[in-house]
């Protein structure tokens, strides 16, 4: 499904394995949270959920996917089609599936979800008995800037490239 890919300044945000790899903090958080307050969400047969921002789709495939109910529906969104062919991939499961989709054009998904407009309107998408669950985890100001270092004059010939490289 994913498409054109939208370049991202921040790192690793077009490239799905570097992406898991610097992001290994969040990633933790996220189970964390899953782990410890998952058990809040009730997932029933014929649920729709979305995960908005699900990056490579990993956490989406291997945290959230395996609390859904029988015959529910798991749809990934991200703004980068690398991120979304990479889940596409790497995440061939019945019941879920992904999408390259701005989420501050939300309102657009009501081909898929027929309520809501945008962002702000997420409520409105839930049913009425549903649950809307957020969990905003930031990026990691060191990656910022290192990259911001990379590329100036003065330190990024210093800077030592390893397996892990970063690019915008």
């Amino acid at each position: 499904m994913g498409s054109t890919d939208v370049s991202d300044s921040r790192i690793g945000m077009d490239n799905p394995e570097l992406y898991k790899q610097v992001s290994q903090p969040q990633a933790q958080d996220f189970r964390w949270v899953f782990e410890n307050f998952g058990n809040h969400l009730h997932f029933r047969p014929y649920d729709r959920v979305l995960d908005i921002g699900c990056g490579p789709g990993d956490l989406t495939k291997d945290v959230i996917f395996p609390r859904m109910a029988p015959f529910s529906e798991l749809i990934g969104i991200d703004l980068s089609g690398k991120m979304i062919d990479f889940a596409e991939r790497n995440s061939k499961l019945p019941g879920i599936g992904f999408i390259q989709q701005d989420a501050n054009k939300i309102g657009e998904l009501q081909r898929y979800y027929p309520s809501g407009e945008t962002l702000k309107d997420l409520g409105k998408m839930v049913r009425k008995d549903g649950t809307l669950f957020l969990l905003f985890v930031e990026s990691c100001t060191i990656f910022d800037i290192y990259l911001e270092f990379s590329r100036s004059d003065k330190y990024g010939k210093h800077m030592k490239a390893s397996e892990i490289r970063i690019t915008s």
